[in-house]
């Protein structure tokens, strides 16, 4: 999995509230979302973010499997919606 546009990409999920609010809220603020704090817990449960709204930057390798600690996502011209870089579990 090289992580390029062209290819598959793994999806990553945000820290619980209470282990980084600040990080979840930096997330919720790029991509738009605008949840409820009753939801909040669902959404962070629930929720990943597809690696391609990633640079290269926020992961721990090339590989693209693992975030670094601090990693935020991005959104640019050619991955303008968040909404289609989201996907829930079931």
């Amino acid at each position: 999995m090289s992580g390029s546009k062209n290819t598959p990409s793994s999806y990553f999920a945000s820290d619980e509230p209470e282990n980084s609010s600040q990080r979840y809220k930096e997330w919720f603020s790029v991509l738009k979302w605008n949840v409820p704090p009753e939801e909040i817990k669902y959404v962070l449960n629930n929720a990943r973010v597809c690696g391609r709204h990633f640079s290269e930057s926020c992961f721990t390798s090339t590989l693209r499997k693992k975030l670094i600690k601090f990693a935020c996502p991005v959104l640019t011209e050619d991955l303008p919606s968040a909404s289609s870089g989201i996907a829930f579990l079931q």
